[in-house]
């Protein structure tokens, strides 16, 4: 029988049993006449461990997955052979619904194990997978995981987060990373996935960030990052941080690149459902919460920043949402009010497949749990793009990769053309197909521009890899490709991408090179200022850029010489119907630039920062 004693007496154990309570004491102490001490101090214990007592749960067919040999090989194999021969193998640590098992089970893996501590999500989980996830990480010993080849997590990110108190490793939360540290250095998994929110690369100045980096090169595990936007793909804007850790010791780890996504012009007004849950009272603000929201004070200064552009896409899903008027809202000609994204149109700007179930539905209760559940999820189209270069990268998968998602969904598999690095995109592109309605003409042209992005057509589709620290020559050069487009969606793909890399530097100093300098020479700021006459979402998340650009001196000059842009920006900030933050902005990137006069109103200055920086705002 097991007892568990706090961290702060197993701190004293460890340090030799110093200034513990007598009665503790006499029990550890061989007693006269017997043979052995009461008790004995046995570090390491987890409560749930099977040294306790405890085995896996009865109720979850775990003994179905472990037949490829997984479990007799100890925990430092390091998983299956990459032969080819056989599914390679993960885990799903802090698993939630199960978003990652959705996206490397599209690329024929087999989970091993999974955990989640919150028992509504484990129902999710048992009703879409079969299995019912281990609970708490914390009481589980790592004998019970196994070994693996890939290790996948979605750890806590409240400790990070520009929605949270931002504590960082000061918030207990945030020590959970310590146990993926934990799990990689007892099971030696052959490479790890792991996701966040953007603003962990910024919190504390980047030392939260380099600290992760650091604990996962000491374990033996050579690391990579990068933010990537779901909207490249999706129509909501969801950038996330990918971490990317390949074992040292594994052959072709140099050989891993991020995939190369398809920018898609995708809308918002894709995913929704018809016009019919416009009128459903369950969907619906009430006449009282409509005219709370019409005299808030950021409705009336700019509407837009609470309905949703329907031909544009769709800001960042919070677990929050549903919890206030400060949602996002779907007000289309005809309804009576504005309501609330449907969980299945939630579940749509995630990337989860149609088939998958959600709260409130096929005898899972409580429909509200389910927004949270998909706002605290990861995207499983991205992270199936990325793992499929890692399987790649560490020789688990030669060759084509399996069309898992467009087999396991019903979906047309796509063709392979002539660029393997291109092609490893492909599963997550079927998977995208599964997570959007089928048989409408806005589907058979999503799938077409997926087809013409694999096999390399003359009409092209913009490609992007996100953005990491600093930009590269490919960098610009992939940037400079997106924003000559002239596609709204890849307009505001760079964009974005060249805002968030100059935030960073601002706030961190840890990028590699000077984005703002490279902006400024390289030919991209005529690129950023010729987009303020694209579209209106072109228009303002050009204007957030140069708010951001704006703030360094390299592009203060030759933005001040751009006579053009300077009555652009003046136009911004006079013009009625521009309104709201793209007219505040204007005013600050003209303040900044010592250029506001000629007559012009001071600007309204709204927080000074980055309107881009959280992810809640996009």
């Amino acid at each position: 029988r097991a007892v568990h004693v706090t961290p702060l007496g197993a701190a004293a154990m460890a340090a030799g049993g110093a200034g513990l309570p007598t009665a503790i004491e006499g029990l550890l102490k061989q007693q006269p006449g017997e043979s052995t001490a009461a008790v004995r101090w046995v570090p390491g214990l987890r409560v749930r461990s099977a040294a306790c007592g405890f085995g896996r749960p009865a109720t979850r067919p775990w003994a179905a997955v472990e037949v490829v040999g997984v479990a007799s090989e100890g925990c430092e194999s390091g998983g299956s052979s990459g032969s080819g021969q056989q599914p390679f193998t993960y885990s799903e640590l802090f698993a939630g619904i199960g978003g990652f098992r959705v996206a490397l089970d599209s690329l024929g893996g087999r989970c091993v194990f999974a955990s989640e501590l919150d028992e509504s999500a484990q129902k999710v989980y048992h009703k879409n997978f079969g299995d019912c996830p281990f609970g708490d990480i914390l009481e589980i010993g790592t004998e019970e995981i196994g070994s693996h080849d890939v290790l996948t997590g979605g750890f806590p990110c409240q400790p990070f987060s520009n929605l949270g108190e931002k504590q960082g490793f000061a918030d207990p939360r945030g020590q959970l990373f310590r146990e993926i540290i934990r799990v990689i250095y007892a099971c030696r998994p052959r490479a790890v996935i792991l996701e966040n929110v953007a603003n962990l690369v910024y919190i504390d100045g980047g030392s939260s960030l380099e600290q992760i980096l650091q604990d996962l090169s000491d374990v033996g595990y050579d690391v990579d990052w990068r933010l990537i936007n779901c909207s490249e793909l999706l129509p909501q804007q969801r950038l996330r941080l990918y971490i990317v850790g390949l074992r040292r010791d594994i052959d072709g780890r140099s050989d891993f690149r991020w995939p190369e996504l398809p920018v898609l012009d995708t809308s918002l007004a894709q995913v929704l459902e018809g016009p019919e849950v416009d009128n459903d009272t369950q969907n619906m603000l009430s006449e009282e919460q409509f005219a709370k929201l019409q005299t808030s004070s950021e409705y009336m200064q700019d509407p837009e920043k609470r309905l949703a552009q329907l031909h544009a896409k769709a800001r960042t899903l919070t677990s929050g949402y549903r919890g206030g008027i400060r949602s996002e809202f779907v007000f289309r000609v005809g309804a009576p009010r504005p309501r609330y994204f449907t969980v299945r149109e939630c579940a749509r700007l995630q990337g989860f497949p149609e088939s998958f179930v959600h709260c409130g539905s096929e005898g899972l209760p409580d429909r509200n749990r389910a927004y949270h559940q998909l706002g605290n999820a990861v995207c499983p189209v991205v992270v199936a793009a990325i793992a499929a270069c890692v399987l790649s990268a560490i020789g688990l998968h030669r060759g084509t990769l399996p069309s898992g998602a467009a087999t396991s969904h019903g979906i047309e598999p796509l063709p392979r053309g002539p660029d393997p690095h291109r092609g490893l995109t492909a599963s997550a592109l079927e998977l995208l197909l599964a997570a959007s309605p089928t048989d409408t003409a806005e589907s058979l042209h999503l799938r077409a521009l997926c087809e013409v992005f694999l096999l390399g057509g003359s009409s092209g589709v913009p490609s992007s890899t996100g953005c990491g620290r600093g930009l590269s020559a490919s960098d610009v050069e992939g940037l400079r490709r997106l924003l000559a487009s002239n596609l709204p969606g890849a307009q505001t793909t760079a964009l974005f991408a060249i805002g968030r890399v100059a935030y960073l530097e601002g706030q961190t100093g840890i990028a590699k090179t000077a984005p703002a300098a490279v902006v400024a020479s390289g030919g991209l700021l005529a690129l950023v200022t010729g987009c303020l006459a694209g579209a209106n979402e072109v228009q303002r998340q050009a204007v957030t850029t140069l708010k951001i650009l704006s703030t360094f001196e390299s592009v203060v000059g030759p933005l001040a010489r751009d006579a053009s842009a300077l009555q652009r920006l003046r136009e911004f900030m006079q013009d009625a119907e521009a309104g709201g933050s793209i007219g505040r902005q204007a005013g600050e990137i003209l303040q900044n630039l010592g250029v506001l006069g000629h007559g012009s109103p001071p600007p309204a200055m709204g927080t000074v920062g980055c309107e881009c920086a959280g992810a809640e705002v996009f």
